[in-house]
This record gives C-alpha cells, sequence and structure tokens, in this order.
C-alpha cells in the first residue's frame, strides 16, 4: 500500500500514521486502502511545527486503541525512539522509551 492510508482502530479517531506495519496474518484487517483494526507497528516522523502531538497525544490515542509497539523518529538527529504504549488504569503510562541511532530491534516484530 501506498501513502495516505486511513487506520480506524477501537477508542481512537482515525488516523493517518507515517508508517504501519501490519502483519501477514493480520491482513484481513486491511480493506479499501483502509486498516480497520489495530497494526503490529506505527511509526510517526517526529513533526519539527508541532513535536508534542506525536510524542503525547498520538502515543496516549494509540495506547488506547492497543497499538503494542509505536516509534517515533526524529530526522534531525537520525534517531529512532522505540516507546512502551501499555495502558494502567485506563491511562496509558508515559514511560520513556529507548533509543537508537543507527538501528533497533523490536522484541514483537522479526
Amino acid at each position: 500500500m501506498w501513502a495516505p492510508v486511513g487506520v480506524r482502530m477501537p477508542g481512537c479517531d482515525p488516523a493517518q500514521p507515517d508508517i504501519v506495519v501490519v502483519r501477514h496474518e493480520d491482513s484481513h484487517i486491511i480493506h479499501d486502502r483502509r486498516i480497520n483494526g489495530v497494526s503490529a507497528l506505527i511509526v510517526e516522523v517526529l513533526s519539527s511545527s508541532n513535536p508534542e502531538t506525536d510524542k503525547t497525544i498520538k502515543r496516549a490515542a494509540y495506547a488506547r486503541a492497543g497499538v503494542p509497539e509505536y516509534w517515533i523518529v526524529r530526522p534531525a538527529s537520525r534517531a529512532v525512539y522505540q516507546l512502551p504504549v501499555t495502558i494502567r488504569h485506563g491511562h496509558p503510562e508515559q514511560r520513556e522509551g529507548s533509543c537508537a541511532t543507527r538501528s533497533d530491534s523490536s522484541l514483537r516484530l522479526p
């Protein structure tokens, strides 16, 4: 698929992430150039005009929807932040994530 791709997830307003990874076994959630369900990974390229949207608002929304993994790419520093998106007591847990400047591996994705 190519951008833009609309993503609809439970508990979250429709979104258009920069990168969405849908695993083969979840391909049934793709219909008519839209993803209707929770993908395995969402990646956002950090917006220089409004970075807080990616770091807090989108992160919280994706956590509520149950996205297992969320990464933020910061082009200026060539860094990738792998952020936890767990829910505790009905709210996203806002712990710091790990950062890699060359590459990063995921525990959930091969």
